[in-house]
């Protein structure tokens, strides 16, 4: 871990002590056209909070790079299992929170009633969903509680917890990569082959500002091991949606 802080140490330093940093960016600029970048990236057309985006890109860069790493150098997170999955367990919670808050937020937006129903529906669902996963985390008490399993959750659920998704272990090394690369591609679509941009969509669909974090998700299931990684990341990306989704609905963009 100490060798691992020095080589980080040492390698900002060297990049600012030799001036790679606007090295770097001169041949980037080369091939890719900074402005309209950073309008992709850092601009979001239905927010009145300019800096929103560039605030979501910045967070979301640097963790999925920090647990990138931390997976490629160290391996499966098993040792620190617990307090990852304590962490992921409150953030599903938040997640399930913000959502319910920002439905009071729809009616001081002025939109057509038709659209406010959809959106109040659309964030029911999103907390009833985030409720629901929060619900499984902690085995629906038992984590806290600490009772026994029984019935079918005691005989077939592969750690014998009162939750669903335990029943599916053996098939976890398939259905995260199918999950984590089948949404990165799903988002890449969206992104980058926009249809029709009306606010309900811009409003629930995942900002490119989290590219970084779809990206990283992707890459991290690719290991059987890796998935309370997966679990952080996924949970981090949703509350990053649902916050968005929170200040857009709290400060929309007046047009």
């Amino acid at each position: 871990y100490l060798f691992f802080i020095v080589f980080i140490i040492l390698s900002i330093s060297s990049i600012y002590i030799l001036n790679l940093n606007k090295k770097i960016f001169q041949f980037i600029s080369n091939y890719i056209d900074y402005s309209k970048a950073k309008s992709f990236f850092l601009t979001d057309d239905i927010c009145n909070k300019e800096t929103l985006s560039s605030y979501l890109f910045f967070i979301n860069t640097i963790i999925s790079l920090f647990v990138c790493t931390l997976v490629v150098y160290f391996g499966p997170f098993k040792a620190n299992e617990g307090i990852l999955e304590n962490f992921t367990e409150l953030i599903f919670l938040i997640i399930t929170l913000i959502a319910i808050i920002s439905i009071s937020k729809v009616n001081k937006n002025q939109i057509p009633n038709k659209i406010k129903k959809k959106i109040k529906f659309t964030l029911s669902i999103i907390s009833i969903l985030f409720f629901y996963i929060f619900g499984e985390e902690i085995s629906w008490g038992q984590h806290i509680f600490e009772w026994e399993s029984f019935g079918i959750f005691s005989n077939y659920n592969l750690q014998q917890e009162t939750n669903t998704h335990n029943f599916l272990n053996s098939y976890f090394f398939i259905i995260y990569p199918l999950i984590g690369v089948g949404l990165f591609l799903c988002l890449l679509l969206i992104w980058f082959f926009p249809k029709r941009k009306s606010y309900f969509n811009q409003l629930f669909t995942p900002h490119p500002s989290l590219f970084f974090i779809a990206f990283t998700m992707a890459y991290v299931t690719f290991d059987g091991g890796r998935t309370e990684a997966y679990e952080l990341l996924l949970s981090i990306f949703f509350l990053s949606y649902i916050i968005r989704i929170f200040i857009c609905l709290n400060s929309p963009k007046k047009n």
